[in-house]
Formats: C-alpha cells, structure tokens, sequence
C-alpha cells in the first residue's frame, strides 16, 4: 500500500542530476512562516507537497497556538538555490500531561462502548505501564518536534529529489543543532527532540538519524484505505466487500439512519465550536501519548486558510450536532484529521462508524486514491478495509542516562493489541 501520493518523496529519483560536489550548502532558521514568502516556501518543499507543509496550513497553525507553542523553520539552500525545508514545534510537555494514566477503558473508539475482560498477560503490562507511568508523570521538559505534534503524517522535512540522503539528514541535524543553541541562548535549552513521522519506504534512510544519538520509535500504525481507480461511488464500495462485512456495513448505516452528515463552513465551525471542540478534547484525552491538544481557534483558522482543502463534516441528530470529522484533500490524498463524537448515543447510532464511511464517501467524491485514518481505533477501521502502515518516529533526550531510557519508556505506552480485519473479497484485494 502506497500512501505517499501527496507528497514530494524524501528519496531521490533516478536519472536525477546531482547536487555539485563541494559546493556550499546554507541553513536559515526562522521564527515564523511570515518571516518567509509563500513562493519562496513552495518552492523550497515543491507545489505539490503535502497538506501539512503547506505554508496555507502553517500559517493556520502557527496564527491558532501562539504563544503556548513557538515555530521554528528551516530553509535549505544549495548554492543559493533552494533544496528543501524543514518545520519545528517548541512546547513545554509535562509527562502526566502526555501520558495518560492507564485504565481498562482507554481505548474509547468501540463500536459498542465495551472492552473486553484483561487477559493475565494484559493486566501484567498495566501494572508495568503504571509503575513507567509515575516516573514519566514527574519530568517536565522543552521539546522540539520536526513534523507535526497535532497529528500523524510525514511532513517534518522535504527535500529535493537532487539532495542525496546521506546529505539531507546532516542538513537536518545541523538545523536541530542550531536551534537548540539558540534556545539555550534565550535560556530555553531544549531537553527532548523527536522527527516524526516516516513511512516504511523512507524509514531506512531516516535511520541515518541514529548516528546522531537518535533513537527509534514505534507507535500504533497508521491505518490507510485504498481506493481503486474503479471504484466510483459508494456502491462500488460496498460491492467489494464480502458478503459478512457487506451486511455489517448497512447494519451500521441502518442504525445510524437518523443521522445527518453536513458539510460545515467557517461560520458554522464558529457556531459550533463549543460542541465540536468538547467531542475533540474527550477524544484527544481518551489516547495514551499525546503530545499537545490543539486550540479551538485552530479548526476555524484550517477553514479560513484552506477552505478549498480542509472539510469538516458535522454529525446531526434532531439538529443537534453529535459528531465531527475533519479532513485534507489534496492531490489525490485525503488526511482524515480530528474527530469527535457523542459516546453516550454511539451505542444506539453507530455515529463514530457512520463518520468513518462518511469519510469514504468525501474520499470517493473527491477521486483520493488513498485515505489516511490515522492511528487511533486501529480494529474498527480495519473493518472499513484500512490497513496497517507503520511509521517510526526519532527521539533523543539532551541527558545521556534519560536518551538510553526514553525510547524503550515511550514504546511501552504504544503497544495495544488488536485483530486486524479483511472486509474486502479476494479478488478485490488483488486488483488494489
């Protein structure tokens, strides 16, 4: 499976002309997107990048968590053309904040709201992760992140198909490097870096990461649905599904026939901000890791600054809003990104399940090849055909003690398991 059609590949192409041997290379760290004109950026990562490397959407971040979260941005240059670029975050992370204490019910996104009972094996790692968890929940540290601490995808750093590998990550080291100077300077140093996230074909030259102290991590999968060229509707869609999961699907859709699905504009996403952003936080606090919460400036600031990519898709109920999904689209890519929902009625309505065929609804009307669901309820998506890809994640702590722990620490709060499912026929597996 093949997620990257959004995105400028990180590895060079064949045939490509090289860069000029011992030419100078430069690193110009800025403090905002604004300090940086849009040509100058696209041009740096590409046109078609991304949706999160957009300077669109950069703008949009970085004008909704000023001043709780502070920006960094990298730009490469190779002979005084520009070769690629490179984003940051800067926040305080407390680890009681960013690790959620574990409980039985963590995992929220069932479609019946019920767990099943701990095996022995289960309630082993719970205690171990709650012993983890009480030395975690007492650091307090600055980090920075390369990437996207609000959310899963591969859009840290993008290079140029002429940059050689080897090249683009010491680029990227010389920057971290920089900018931790600079912080220490201000009397900020910076304790925890993480580059986040790579995907599995572009995992191995990230590794080169690990030369420079790094260390890997691994947390839930990204879960990515295919959508053949000849699929055209939603029927489609449903054809291709064995008989079992075919008449699972339309039970879920007959629960949740009351419901109503609406696309949401910028005035509505400010009406309905108060409901939209209660469904988010019961979400976001619900996950084991989580980095940073997104304010509720940030889904009108998206709408505002991307209304052509960025869709929010409301759930009704009696014209009360119940549920939200939010997505990107672009260049035959579609990034599902926040979501929310009434777990008091989703028994009943079958809303979160609703929204996700919602969203491949969106996905087949605007002809995606690929939707990206990203890596919380890992099962119930599957069951929509999403499939597993794993997208690994560096760390290194500035202490040397703490940077031979912290990965093996993180990595125990990222370990859930589940039953993948196979919702689609053979043959259909195939021509995907």
């Amino acid at each position: 499976m093949n997620a990257t059609t959004c995105m400028e590949s990180i590895l060079p192409c064949r045939n490509t002309p090289v860069l000029v041997a011992d030419a100078p290379f430069k690193t110009e760290i800025v403090q905002s997107i604004n300090r940086i004109l849009p040509d100058v950026w696209q041009n740096a990562i590409a046109e078609k990048g991304n949706p999160f490397m957009q300077y669109a959407y950069l703008k949009a971040l970085e004008q909704s968590h000023a001043p709780k979260m502070r920006f960094r941005y990298a730009l490469f240059t190779h002979c005084g053309q520009p070769i690629g670029a490179a984003c940051f975050q800067l926040f305080t992370v407390a680890g009681n904040e960013a690790l959620k204490k574990p409980t039985a019910n963590s995992e929220l996104h069932t479609e019946n709201n019920t767990v099943a009972p701990a095996s022995l094996r289960n309630r082993a790692k719970r205690k171990l992760q709650q012993i983890l968890h009480n030395s975690i929940s007492k650091m307090r540290v600055n980090m920075l992140v390369c990437g996207n601490a609000l959310l899963t995808a591969e859009c840290g750093v993008l290079f140029k198909p002429q940059c050689p590998p080897q090249q683009r990550f010491e680029l990227l080291n010389h920057a971290i490097t920089q900018i931790k100077s600079e912080e220490a300077a201000l009397g900020n140093p910076v304790h925890l870096i993480m580059v986040k996230d790579f995907l599995p074909h572009h995992a191995p030259d990230a590794r080169r990461l690990l030369q420079y102290r790094f260390r890997e991590l691994h947390f839930q999968p990204n879960m990515v649905l295919t959508l053949p060229p000849h699929w055209s509707c939603f029927d489609d869609y449903l054809q291709a599904m064995s008989s079992k999961y075919r008449v699972r699907t339309k039970r879920v859709l007959t629960k949740g026939n009351k419901l109503q699905m609406k696309d949401l504009n910028a005035n509505d996403i400010n009406l309905l901000l108060p409901d939209v952003y209660r469904f988010y936080t019961e979400v976001s606090e619900s996950v084991d890791f989580n980095l940073f919460t997104a304010t509720p400036e940030y889904f009108t600031s998206l709408k505002t600054q991307m209304p052509q990519h960025f869709f929010m898709r409301g759930c009704f109920l009696h014209n009360q809003i119940e549920g939200f999904m939010c997505a990107f689209v672009i260049n035959k890519h579609m990034e599902v990104h926040f979501t929310g929902y009434n777990h008091q009625l989703n028994k009943d309505f079958s809303i979160y399940s609703n929204m996700l065929y919602d969203m491949v609804c969106l996905g087949l009307q605007q002809g995606v090849h690929t939707i990206s669901f990203g890596r919380t309820a890992l099962e119930i998506k599957s069951t929509i055909g999403a499939e597993a890809v794993n997208m690994p994640a560096f760390v290194k702590h500035t202490g040397f003690f703490m940077n031979s722990i912290i990965a093996p620490l993180i990595n125990q709060f990222n370990q859930t398991h589940w039953t993948p499912r196979h919702p689609f026929k053979q043959e259909t597996e195939a021509v995907s």
